[in-house]
């Protein structure tokens, strides 16, 4: 499956992962999340973005976005953008943290207290599908991700709980007509190879930090999707029915048994089974 990545002497450090999924009605796509299990954890709903988290998956669907982005949170942006310029990428549209363009709250620890900004600000890289991976970091974020925390889903522990609905571990499905292109691409974001299924043309990549992984598909009926692994389908099968959802059953990326579900806008849910993993 092609070489090996670039070795990257500096690990970078992006901060915790966020799936961004456009939505045209945020509390449809909230009641529909909550019947799978989700929990409402941070956001903003007010002003038309939320934040729900369950197992090792946090989601954030948002009005106004005009396709879903694979996010990163509190790293420090401007180093992030000068380390991904010198591994070959090409930055766009970089800003410093303003500010005035944003609330308070975002420039203020727990207690009101004024945090510095350096470190702050956003960009975008693009992936060779043409798909976007947005870095954005604003102060309190920053301070936050330093101390080993995250500001949206502080209560995220990796783990289903208790009252929740077990639907897997979550990975996020991507097409790659070119696996070796879109494989180059991730490890220059530290993305490192944990399973090379040429047989079934996907390379599975995790993060450097271990905050994401990524499954890449040279064959997928779709761009991207929400995947979950390693779940018992009748159960879940059963539950999901119970609860008014249509589901189909079908075999799934690569092969093998799979639950296929879709939200109130088109986004595509995957489950698969243990054999699957």
């Amino acid at each position: 499956m092609g070489s090996k990545g670039p070795e990257m002497a500096t690990p970078l450090e992006t901060g915790w992962f966020v799936l961004c999924l456009p939505v045209t009605n945020l509390q449809v796509a909230l009641e529909f999340y909550e019947r799978l299990g989700f929990r409402l954890t941070g956001g903003q709903p007010e002003q038309g973005w939320a934040v729900v988290g369950g197992g090792n998956c946090e989601l954030n669907p948002m009005r106004g976005l005009p396709q879903p982005l694979m996010n990163f949170r509190g790293g420090d942006t401007p180093a992030l953008a000068e380390a991904l310029r010198q591994r070959g990428l090409e930055v766009r549209s970089f800003n410093l943290f303003d500010p005035a363009k944003y609330p308070e709250a975002y420039s203020t620890d727990e207690r009101g207290n004024a945090l510095p900004s350096e470190g702050s600000g956003d960009f975008t890289v693009i992936d060779p599908e043409g798909r976007g991976v947005y870095f954005d970091t604003v102060p309190r974020e920053r301070a936050l991700l330093e101390k080993g925390q995250r500001w949206t889903t502080s209560t995220l522990t990796g783990r289903w709980e208790e009252g929740q609905l077990p639907l897997g571990r979550f990975t996020y499905a991507l097409k790659a007509s070119d696996l070796d292109a879109s494989r180059a691409f991730y490890e220059r974001l530290d993305f490192r190879v944990s399973m090379d299924d040429g047989d079934r043309g996907c390379v599975r990549m995790d993060s450097g930090d271990g905050r994401c992984t990524l499954s890449l598909y040279l064959e997928l009926s779709c761009d991207r999707a929400v995947l979950f692994h390693g779940v018992d389908l009748d159960v879940l099968a059963l539950e999901l029915e119970a609860r008014g959802l249509t589901i189909d059953r079908r075999p799934g990326p690569g092969g093998g048994d799979a639950l296929w579900l879709t939200d109130p806008d088109g986004h595509v849910l995957i489950f698969s089974g243990p054999a699957n993993q």
